[in-house]
């Protein structure tokens, strides 16, 4: 891991991730103080661009946050060495307090740098979608549970009320064996699937409401 030196003297700055991984063209907020790290031995993916000034009682800016100063001398926000990535910002925790898709959509496009052949990839479940994999080898087949429910905040509850299908759902699950069929569950419908030199499979678009259980046999 890099030489972290410390907290920046800065509350909150700013984010310019407009390469690889790409976001926006221009910085955005982070919603927290990074800590500050050496980038020798590292590549930059990312740079953290400092606003003008902390608001105080002296310094005060009318909008929510202190504008970026790109005349700044910036710091490295995500670092990269071969498998290895450093963010210097807490990003789940300001995604969760905050909720900025940015700050989400940067996190998942760091990833990707060093993780672009996942074992599982689903596709057509939106942000509220989940999807898990199994592998039960005494009975020779993968399990892959995808579920969809939005829920919605009712007084001081989250609850779950609508069930809409989703269409066109696409799976792909990277195995190491040969796949003789692939069945829906619990419906016992077998679907049709390709199976790529690498091992991927992937099975033919289904729909689907709250749950469906996909079967993989080999």
């Amino acid at each position: 891991t890099p030489c972290v030196k410390g907290k920046s003297e800065f509350d909150v700055d700013y984010i310019l991730a407009n390469e690889t991984p790409y976001v926006l063209k221009t910085p955005f907020l982070s919603y927290s103080s990074p800590y500050v790290a050496e980038s020798d031995g590292f590549e930059t993916l990312a740079q953290s661009v400092n606003p003008y000034f902390n608001r105080r009682y002296g310094h005060f800016c009318s909008h929510s946050n202190t504008p970026y100063d790109l005349t700044a001398k910036r710091g490295s926000a995500l670092l990269k060495r071969e498998n290895v990535l450093y963010f210097a910002h807490d990003i789940p925790k300001s995604y969760h307090d905050k909720g900025n898709f940015y700050l989400k959509q940067y996190f998942t496009a760091g990833l990707k740098t060093v993780y672009d052949k996942p074992l599982l990839q689903v596709s057509g479940l939106m942000s509220c979608g989940r999807a898990t994999a199994a592998k039960n080898e005494s009975e020779n087949f993968y399990v892959v549970n995808v579920l969809y429910a939005a829920p919605v905040l009712r007084g001081n509850a989250f609850i779950l009320e609508d069930f809409p299908t989703i269409d066109n759902c696409k799976v792909k699950l990277k195995v190491a064996e040969k796949v003789k069929k692939v069945m829906l569950v619990p419906q016992e419908q077998e679907v049709a699937f390709e199976q790529m030199e690498d091992g991927c499979v992937e099975i033919q678009p289904f729909a689907f409401s709250v749950h469906q259980a996909l079967a993989i046999y080999y």
